[in-house]
């Protein structure tokens, strides 16, 4: 089973920790080193100076002198001895610095790289906390509800997840107004075609030509006169008429007065 952030986390400072320790532990280590070999040195210089204030006054009677010649001889090895003192402590103390400079380094070198890697987790964790945000979004699927999930991140401060959640948000209008025009779409289509049909099924009838009604044999004698007029009259009702045409009026035989102009 996979280890949550906190987990991952958890165990990231922990070895941190541990390192950063470690690297304690080995400049103390050090350090107790250095100093070891220190007193060890000042030890040693310390037996080489009462050797030689034991043996100095056997070298001066040797040598034939005394007096104030034995002072300053030994003067002169306690001041040799200190001098000695001063430089191992000298070099001690640069070992020390140079050790503290090297573990230094490392930690700032630890410290750096455990930076780095919290942020590499956090980026990490970050990323599949959004794959799974952008999971649940899916499955808003109306306004209502997405509404809702704003305003519930922003009451929790998740201001970083309210964009895709308006993302998602905008996806569902888009799909709402895509819907909708295919409906009306569709729904004009039908009326037109409907309307088209209706149109041709008129111009069908309209030019169908119509079919005369089956006239109902007369029951009597009387109706059997009429229909038979009625076809008569339309039997003839295109010819022309057989009567003969008018003739001119004949002239008159009363003739006009005649005119006289003169006697």
């Amino acid at each position: 089973m996979a280890k949550s952030f906190r987990q991952r986390l958890a165990d990231l400072d922990k070895q941190h920790k541990a390192d950063l320790a470690n690297k304690e532990k080995d400049r103390a280590a050090a350090h107790a080193k250095v100093n070891a070999e220190l007193t060890d040195t000042q030890r040693q210089a310390y037996i080489g100076r009462m050797q030689q204030q034991k043996d100095i006054p056997n070298q001066l009677r040797q040598m034939g002198i005394s007096g104030g010649g034995s002072e300053t001889t030994l003067l002169g090895a306690e001041t040799n001895y200190q001098n000695r003192r001063a430089l191992n402590e000298k070099s001690a103390s640069a070992r020390r610095s140079e050790i503290d400079r090297s573990v230094d380094e490392d930690l700032r070198i630890l410290k750096s790289t455990h930076t780095d890697r919290r942020l590499a987790l956090q980026q990490q964790a970050d990323q599949e906390e959004l794959d799974t945000y952008k999971g649940t979004l899916a499955r808003f699927g109306s306004l209502d509800q997405i509404n809702k999930e704003i305003r519930r991140l922003r009451k929790l401060g998740r201001y970083d997840l309210i964009p895709y959640a308006q993302l998602q948000k905008q996806a569902i209008i888009d799909k709402q107004k895509s819907a909708r025009a295919k409906s009306s779409g569709s729904g004009g289509s039908s009326t037109r075609s409907a309307s088209r049909s209706a149109s041709r099924s008129s111009t069908v009838s309209s030019t169908k030509p119509r079919s005369k009604p089956k006239s109902s044999k007369p029951k009597s004698a009387w109706e059997k006169f009429v229909a038979n007029l009625q076809k008569a009259a339309k039997a003839n009702k295109g010819k022309p008429s057989r009567s003969k045409p008018r003739s001119k009026p004949r002239r008159s035989n009363i003739s006009r007065p005649k005119r006289f102009y003169g006697r």
